[in-house]
């Protein structure tokens, strides 16, 4: 396999006119259209519910998709910056309202289109971390990768156990003394 090509100039990328942090806004961008996406279609169930939280939706989705807009025609630091926290808030904001419960006592369960929306904002968060935080909190996640990896496991572990155990709707084919031919397709 050769590489001819994607040797750089001195101070060139590789991707010649499509330099990292380029590559990188647009990756934040399209993520944070993916999370808008969803988070609009879920405004009129929640407005429905409370409307308190459809308005957070709709705010919610409406910062995202300006955001997205933002990185890709004016990405200022202050946009940057704005992109990676609000992705991290509602990283947050998420996790504490399926493990905690908002209110406190009352977790929601986790949906697939949930997972969805919160691994592009967790995306969006990664690919915005160079170029959102300062060199000093950089040199700190560099020295405790290790640590925070050992901790995102654990997350990921404990809310897809706790999902896994926690759909109604799923049957335990074949396990913990259910008889297969019980069930039916659909049930």
């Amino acid at each position: 396999m050769t590489t001819r090509g994607l040797e750089a100039a001195p101070g060139r990328s590789p991707l010649g006119e499509w330099s990292w942090p380029w590559l990188l806004r647009v990756t934040a961008a399209i993520c944070l259209f993916g999370a808008e996406a969803i988070h609009t279609a879920v405004i009129g169930v929640h407005l429905r519910a409370f409307a308190a939280d459809g308005l957070f939706f709709f705010g919610l989705s409406l910062a995202e998709g300006s955001l997205a807009v933002a990185l890709l025609l004016r990405p200022t630091e202050r946009v940057i910056r704005g992109a990676f926290e609000l992705s991290l808030f509602t990283i947050i904001l998420w996790v504490w309202s399926r493990t905690i419960g908002l209110p406190p006592g009352s977790p929601e369960a986790i949906g697939r289109a949930d997972l969805c929306s919160t691994g592009f904002e967790a995306v969006t968060a990664l690919a915005l971390a160079p170029m959102a935080l300062a060199p000093e909190a950089l040199r700190w996640v560099a020295r405790h990768r290790h640590q925070l990896i050992a901790v995102a496991i654990g997350v990921a572990v404990a809310g897809l156990a706790r999902w896994g155990l926690a759909q109604p709707h799923l049957h335990p084919v074949g396990h913990l003394g259910h008889d297969p031919s019980q069930f039916r397709p659909g049930d």
